[in-house]
């Protein structure tokens, strides 16, 4: 096995990466490009780790945290910052998102357009046309590369003609 001039050999004391890490004469920067992936997670976890702190929820905070959330509705960065004050420390928003999801009450936010409408597909629309005209999705596809507000104008335009269509075959 080839030896590179910065990696010690085998069973020496350095053989260990973490030792490697501690080597005074070595850089972190030069360290790190010789060790895999799950090592410099190994070495730099616990840093990471002990840089925030560990907030510990007891029973009358996550209580707190649940009723603020479900009774008063307020949003995790509101009760973030409530109960920061309350506790004298900074509670980070992802924190109460975490204990919230794990009470299982926790709903996301849903995702709405700037009209302020639930967004649907293209490939819906394209479906709906489908529908109406009585044709085969294959014969539509070329509709994918149209702008959705076409295809919503499209829509709108063929539904009344279908309605009017059920009327007739009703009569």
């Amino acid at each position: 096995m080839l030896q590179s001039r910065h990696t010690p050999h085998l069973g020496s004391e350095t053989d260990s990466p973490i030792n490697w890490a501690k080597s005074e004469t070595d850089s972190p920067i030069n360290w790190a490009k010789r060790l895999p992936h799950a090592t410099i997670c190994m070495i730099a976890a616990p840093r990471i780790r002990n840089s925030y702190k560990n907030m510990k929820y007891n029973q009358e905070i996550t209580e707190l945290a649940r009723q603020m959330y479900v009774d008063q509705k307020m949003d995790p960065k509101t009760i973030a910052t409530t109960l920061g004050a309350q506790l004298g420390e900074e509670i980070p928003e992802r924190s109460i998102i975490s204990k919230l999801s794990a009470l299982g009450v926790y709903k996301r936010k849903e995702y709405v357009t700037k009209q302020g409408r639930t967004p649907i597909r293209k490939s819906k629309y394209i479906e709906k046309i489908a529908q109406i005209l009585g044709k085969d999705l294959e014969f539509l596809e070329s509709l994918e590369k149209v702008n959705k507000n076409v295809l919503i104008m499209i829509l709108d335009a063929l539904e009344p003609k279908l309605s009017r269509l059920d009327e007739q075959t009703v009569s």
